[in-house]
């Protein structure tokens, strides 16, 4: 259950390919139009504090370093013994690029997945103090806080593993 892929391709692309492969990301960030690599090295966050951001999905990867005037490959991955080689893994996945250029990346997955996303605006005040409990208590869950109206725009995702029927033709 795992996806490999190179750094520079849109999310969106790189789903198109997951469903063909009958894969999915555990969480999903809220845009799909960045490149994985910068998603990775970012550590572009899900809403979803169970999986954690994209760092978490990561298992391997190909970081480009340069020594002298040579570049070099180095593969890193996180299950490794190897206390230096888990440095240069974590300094990578969430590195800006500091460490080296991430080229391909193999991503942890699950079976796909349809979403119910319930959309909603809400005073502040009905939230306030509130805001940990919801996260906990939905698989995935966004907070837009817009100060000068005093209102938070949340979206709920619920994933639903279970085949999925349309109501598109029915009455």
């Amino acid at each position: 259950m795992t996806i490999c892929a190179e750094a520079g391709n849109r999310l969106r692309d790189l789903y198109e390919h997951m469903d063909a492969a009958g894969l999915a990301l555990p969480c999903l960030p809220n845009v799909d139009t960045i490149q994985l690599g910068g998603a990775v090295s970012n550590a572009t966050h899900g809403t979803c504090l169970e999986e954690g951001s994209m760092c978490a999905l990561v298992i391997e990867l190909d970081l480009v370093v340069f020594r002298g005037c040579r570049a070099e490959v180095l593969t890193l991955r996180r299950d490794t013994p190897d206390p230096h080689e888990r440095h240069l893994f974590e300094a990578a996945v969430a590195g800006v690029g500091a460490v080296g250029a991430i080229y391909p990346i193999t991503l942890r997955c699950v079976a796909p997945y349809h979403s119910c996303v319930h959309d909603r605006m809400h005073a502040f005040a009905d939230l306030e103090n509130r805001f940990e409990e919801l996260a906990r208590q939905h698989y995935s869950v966004r907070f837009i806080w817009f100060p000068v109206g005093d209102l938070v725009n949340t979206k709920v995702q619920v994933p639903i593993r279970s085949p999925f029927v349309s109501a598109q033709g029915t009455r």
